[in-house]
């Protein structure tokens, strides 16, 4: 909640907290925690310290990964971020970004297989950040175009 009222920082200790709550009741590799893991990520990311954000997004990723396996959506989500995150940092991260979005894009349709509108929508935005990333001239923003 404190993300979406755009409240990174107050966002960020409680994530801390709970993380250390869910690390202890229901252990390290619950859903749960993982899901507090990336959602700390996504934090830091709003409060544009990218390489922190890439490093906490990358930690939740392999975990996620590990343990939902490549083609959860946690793991296709987390990937997406972890783009975003590397996208931020300039010309030498775009191309680990391009690899972490058409990651994201391939593990939704590997997911999904056909698509509806909406999962269309989701892939479609995959998409567009590869192809923003390709172009010389991209520069990171706040908020993505919608398809």
């Amino acid at each position: 909640l404190l993300l979406d009222l755009q409240r990174p920082n107050e966002a960020r200790a409680a994530l801390q907290k709970a993380i250390e709550a869910f690390r202890k009741t229901v252990g390290p590799d619950h859903p749960m925690t993982l899901d507090a893991q990336l959602m700390l990520g996504m934090a830091v990311l709003r409060q544009k310290q990218y390489p922190e954000a890439e490093r906490l997004i990358l930690d939740a990723t392999n975990e996620i990964a590990r343990v939902q396996g490549p083609d959860s959506m946690a793991t296709v989500r987390a990937r997406y971020l972890l783009g975003l995150a590397r996208g931020h940092q300039g010309r030498e991260k775009y191309e680990a970004a391009r690899e972490d979005f058409a990651a994201a894009y391939s593990g939704s349709r590997r997911r999904f297989g056909a698509w509806t509108r909406r999962r269309a929508w989701s892939a479609r935005s995959g998409r567009l950040h590869v192809a923003c990333c390709r172009q010389s001239s991209w520069k990171p923003t706040t908020s993505w175009p919608r398809c």
